[in-house]
């Protein structure tokens, strides 16, 4: 299903990306933007969209290493 937004979790799920490594992701500044909403934290569709894109360019760099 694909959501308006997702939280972390779903975004995991949708990226096939363990949580820990979200985490590392996100300490390298490497993660997609997040907003809060109340104690909730969303990351748009749009912004996982473009994450997506930019790790995508950044891994067809010549001798990028992803963490």
């Amino acid at each position: 299903m694909r959501y308006a937004a997702y939280t972390i979790e779903q975004f995991c799920e949708a990226y096939h990306c363990p949580r820990e490594y979200y985490e590392v992701l996100k300490q390298q500044y490497l993660a997609p933007d997040e907003i809060k909403l109340g104690d909730q934290v969303i990351i748009p569709r749009r912004t996982a969209e473009e994450w997506e894109k930019r790790m995508a360019a950044r891994q067809s760099q010549p001798g990028v290493v992803l963490p």
